[in-house]
């Protein structure tokens, strides 16, 4: 697990994994919160500011 080493265009997030000796996946910068729309023309996301 510490040497896990995806660059962003390798992983379907799109945000690079290198856990190291933390063993956390993802860095709170690359957490994103989106929120389901829906209007005339179907369903849509729309990222939340965090």
């Amino acid at each position: 697990m510490e040497t896990l080493d995806l660059k962003a265009d390798q992983t379907p997030s799109g945000n690079a994994i290198k856990p190291g000796t933390a063993h956390e996946f993802y860095g709170i910068e690359e957490l994103h919160v989106y929120q389901w729309n829906k209007d005339a023309r179907g369903w849509y996301t729309t990222e939340i500011p965090t």
